[in-house]
């Protein structure tokens, strides 16, 4: 090898190529025209500097090499010791590089290579100058020592390799130190104690350490030549290790040793971190004992690629047996030593060529005397290589299965782009602080709470409405309206429901606060009081309170507070009796749960209360609507067909007429015609579920609103209202409508019209993220989903927690004309229009909230998301659960299949959304599976070539120059061949990105 070391290439030197190898046939036509070479010689670095590992070499060139620091202790004279400004080291007889053999008798050295000087019987033509031998024909002559550092001048006399000579040699002269971190760099270090050798115990004088870069460890391989037989086999070759800085000379044995015998000369040195060890060395016929260089640096003649068995435990059976040798490279199965190869291991059948470098095998009947005939076998024992070798057919990913998971991939990539790509928007602005003045741009709020069966009993139901009473915003301009929809008509839930009516009558309007400001004050307190309550204490399960939760539900530990700590402490005792009194009635009722009577079921049941000061905004509302029995053989359907509850409408009919007429429904008969040409035949329900629960609601606040006693008489008749849903698990806080109000308002405090609704998360207190398994609270949904849609106004209402902005076109009337798939023969084969009650939410889908969400952004409207707990549930079981989320999945599938099948306003927005996916998809799948040299913008004749070829050709040329850099650098020795197919790759990459953000724009 020969190199220039780090900041000098290797080929600057003479004959050295650039991986660091002299070129022998140069080197010797012109410096030893008659030398005759045989066989090949290799020289590599081992990668360890422990003298005792295992030498593992690699293929780095000598510039490369890890060298390590050596130490060498030296006894000064006492002259030097007084001179203390001289600390430069010129002793010629100090030793060189460990482990390699030198000159003078030395033989202590690399295992492996010949020892040089007197006492190791060079070979003729191998001694220098100091040696009994004869030089090296053609070479110069080499005096005892070592070169100081190779690439410098040579030193007449050189001493330790890399290390300076003596003040009268050329070259590295006193006072001078090789440049640091090149091989020969030294550092002295002084040392008071005593001095010690390498290898001994005996203490001396002070000692001096020098410090110095060396070359590793090395290895040298010959190869190619004969092996010497007969009565020359002990004649073994040798290697003899010679160093020079230039292709001129002089060159010099890189090795020595320190002589034992001798106490004047130094040990050798060794690697800083190798600990000391004894020298092996031999008995002479004196009994003294030295090292013997020519055992200690005689060449091992090995076979390489042999490999000896010495099972520890039996493996094959007796009788007829194949044995096969296959070699295989470590690195192809990702191991070192090959430990996922385990004894009696199972493998492939032959052909054993695709998975092995060389192959080879013997056949017979094990352990037996008799050999009968086996197949493949041949007479000398050894299997037929043809049985063992075969055609390999070449073997790719270019199969469906892969391709089909590639596609796989590619299209959840795709999902998730779209589902991330709002992100990269900004929210749209909203005010801030919510302010009394807010509301005089709104009719009405009004916050609903569907009640059902099941667990939804008079303790749950009255924790909801307590919540949302607790919600009115303070100073509220607007009348706030409280409805409880029961859609299963239990007496016993209305009777509860004017218990808690009279409770908030019976709250006195003294103090020094108003009347509606004492509602708030209680009702907030109750609220704190019942917020973290769950089924388990007050579920349809439960068959008796405990007395705490009692007190809670009822109302008497938020009474005890406020009069307590409260702002009702100055409160006249008479004037809180009734209210007392009114507690007491309400917690007796609710004592009665669980017992529920149903009369008159097909009509509708309405309550109103109003506050017994008008100045009250307050307002509540008990609706159950009407729900006949049908026939079990009737197909349910949404308009009027044989079956169904209907009633008519008079063309002259109005708000007020409304209940009144649903008062007259009744059932369609077969057979009977209904058709009336002065009246409208209208479905009784048009929807059997919460969406049609919702918009009985919104309706019946139409004609409540419309009242004279509700009116306004100015422009807040005119403006839109607020419509909250809160399920009956789920309890408004005290600052619900504070903190929503503002969303719905622009950062100049005007109401926005286009925002269609907000969203605020669930939260159920019993469920911890940690324990969370089956995500009851929608984390993934609320926490990423819902924050990466409001980028872009897209989030979907999830039914509770939801407040919708209502602005009807005509508030006069809540009927209007739908037309029906069914087409009528009778009147031109035309599609049939059919009068139905107004819907606001989607009946046609079970999942209404995300329905109605879609509904409001294909006509143009976006939606906010509140990121805050602003309602408290109560987490039903996990049954109830899994059965939600089938609920979910059907009713997506569902409302996909309405969306995309159907003609209505605003849905060519979702059909572009669609096809602009499909051809994301595309593109990306053609940018993966397919290699093109021409641009598709071509193809389609959009862009000429000539056009392309500008922008493309220095986009290009940057990428080849960064990816050839990175080659070079870093990938070169990888595998990797040619990185212009990486730039091909990067460029089509970077093209597709172009492209895409030029769509985008």
């Amino acid at each position: 090898p020969c190199g220039g070391g780090q900041f000098m290439p290797s080929a600057r030197l003479p004959t050295c190529s650039m991986d660091g190898i002299i070129d022998v046939k140069a080197f010797s036509k012109e410096y030893v025209p008659d030398a005759h070479f045989a066989g090949h010689v290799e020289v590599q670095a081992c990668d360890s500097f422990d003298p005792y590992a295992k030498c593992y070499t690699d293929t780095d060139p000598m510039s490369m090499w890890k060298c390590h620091e050596c130490v060498v202790e030296v006894e000064e004279d006492e002259d030097d010791a007084d001179d203390s400004g001289d600390d430069d080291f010129e002793d010629p007889s100090l030793p060189g590089i460990p482990g390699l053999s030198g000159a003078s008798g030395f033989g202590s050295g690399l295992p492996g290579a010949g020892g040089l000087g007197g006492g190791g019987g060079v070979p003729p033509g191998l001694a220098g100058d100091g040696g009994d031998g004869g030089g090296l024909p053609g070479l110069p002559g080499a005096s005892i020592g070592v070169p100081a550092l190779p690439g410098l001048p040579s030193p007449a006399d050189p001493g330790l390799p890399g290390l300076p000579g003596p003040a009268a040699s050329p070259g590295v002269g006193p006072g001078m130190q090789p440049p640091p971190g090149l091989p020969g760099a030294q550092r002295r270090l002084r040392s008071s104690a005593p001095r010690r050798s390498l290898y001994s115990d005996e203490e001396d004088e002070d000692e001096t350490k020098e410090i110095y870069k060396s070359l590793p460890r090395m290895r040298v391989k010959l190869s190619g030549i004969e092996i010497p037989r007969g009565i020359h086999v002990l004649a073994s070759p040798m290697v003899y290790m010679l160093t020079a800085p230039s292709v001129e000379g002089p060159w010099t044995k890189l090795y020595t040793t320190a002589d034992p015998t001798d106490p004047d000369e130094l040990d050798p040195p060794k690697p800083i971190m190798v600990k000391n060890g004894k020298r092996e060395v031999m008995k002479t016929q004196d009994g003294t004992s030295r090292p013997d260089p020519d055992l200690q640096h005689a060449m091992n003649i090995s076979n390489l690629n042999e490999l000896n068995i010495d099972p520890e435990s039996c493996f094959g059976r007796r009788g007829p047996l194949y044995v096969v040798a296959c070699a295989i490279n470590v690195s192809a199965y990702a191991t070192y030593r090959f430990e996922r190869f385990e004894l009696g291991q199972k493998v492939a059948p032959p052909p054993f060529n695709d998975r092995c470098l060389a192959v080879a095998g013997r056949c017979g009947s094990a352990c037996m005397g008799h050999q009968e005939k086996m197949p493949h076998c041949l007479e000398n024992g050894y299997i037929n290589h043809s049985a063992l070798v075969g055609e390999i057919k070449l073997q790719d990913n270019k199969q469906l299965p892969v391709y089909m998971f590639v596609y796989v991939l590619l299209f959840g990539f795709c999902v998730k782009v779209i589902m991330l790509c709002p992100g990269i928007f900004s929210p749209y602005p909203h005010c801030r602080n919510y302010a009394p003045e807010l509301t005089e741009q709104l009719r009405y709020i009004v916050t609903c709470t569907p009640s059902t069966a099941g667990d939804e009993n008079k303790s749950t139901t009255m924790r909801n409405i307590i919540g949302c009473i607790s919600a009115m915003p303070r100073g509220i301009r607007c009348r706030y309206h409280v409805v409880l929809l029961d859609e299963t008509h239990r007496v016993e839930m209305r009777v509860c429901w004017q218990k808690l009516s009279d409770v908030i009558s019976a709250i006195p309007s003294t103090g020094g606060n108003s009347y509606q400001e004492n509602i708030t004050d209680f009702f907030g307190a109750w609220c704190e009081e019942t917020k973290k309550m769950d089924l388990n204490k007050i579920g349809a399960k439960v068959k008796e309170l405990e007395p705490s939760v009692m007190d809670r539900i009822c109302g008497k530990a938020a009474y005890r507070r406020m009069t307590k700590d409260g702002s009702w402490m100055s409160f006249d005792r008479q004037a809180l009796a009734k209210f007392e009194a009114a507690l007491d009635e309400l917690e007796n009722d609710i004592r009665s749960d669980n017992k529920w009577t149903r009369v008159s079921v097909h009509r509708d049941d309405v309550f109103d209360w109003v506050p017994k000061e008008q100045n009250c905004m307050l307002r509540l509302h008990y609706i159950a609507r009407a729900k006949p029995v049908e026939d079990e053989r009737t197909n349910r359907v949404q308009h009027v067909a044989p079956g169904t509850w209907y009633y008519k409408v008079p063309a002259d009919a109005t708000l007020d007429d409304w209940l009144t007429l649903r008062q007259s429904a009744r059932e369609m008969q077969y057979g009977r015609d209904e058709d009336d040409d002065d009246a409208h035949i209208v479905p009784l329900r048009t929807s059997r579920g919460k969406a049609g629960g919702l918009n009985f609601v919104e309706n019946y606040m139409v004609v409540v609103s419309e009242r004279p006693e509700n009116l306004y008489n100015d422009y807040q008749d005119d403006a839109p209202c607020l419509y909250s849903i809160a399920d009956a698990r789920h309890q408004f806080q005290h600052d619900f409508m504070a903190s929503t109000l503002p969303y719905f308002f622009s950062k100049a405090g005007e109401l926005d019209t286009k925002v269609a609704f907000t969203q605020c998360p669930q939260h159920f207190h019993e469920s911890q993220d940690k324990t969370d398994y089956l995500d009851t609270n929608n984390a993934s949904f609320f926490r990423l989903n819902c924050m990466i849609r409001n980028c872009s106004g897209g989030v979907s209402s999830c039914g509770t927690n939801g407040t919708w902005m209502i602005k009807h076109r005509d508030s006069q009337t809540i009927w209007e004309s739908q037309k029906v798939r069914v087409r009528d023969k009778s009147r031109g084969n035309s599609k049939r229009v059919e009068v139905v009650e107004r819907r606001t939410f989607h009946e046609s889908c079970k999942v209404e909230d995300t329905a109605s969400s879609l509904q409001a952004v294909v006509a143009g409207r976006h939606s906010q998301f509140i990121n805050r707990k602003l309602s408290y549930g109560m987490a039903k079981a996990a049954v109830g659960y899994l059965a939600a989320t089938q609920r979910w999945a059907e009713g997506g599938v569902v409302l996909s299949l309405q969306t995309l099948t159907s003609c209505e306003k605003g849905h060519w927005m979702v059909f572009a959304t669609l096809l602009t996916f499909i051809a994301f998809i595309f593109s990306l799948l053609r940018l993966v599976t397919m290699d093109v040299d021409t641009w598709l913008v071509v193809k389609l004749g959009l862009v000429s070539q000539e056009v392309m070829d500008i922008i493309t050709i220095p986009i290009y040329q940057t990428l080849h120059w960064l990816i050839t850099e990175l080659w070079e650098r870093h990938l070169l020795g990888t595998g990797i061949k040619d990185p212009a197919v990486y730039t091909k790759m990067t460029m089509q990459m970077v093209m597709w990105l172009v492209m895409l953000m030029a769509c985008l724009v």
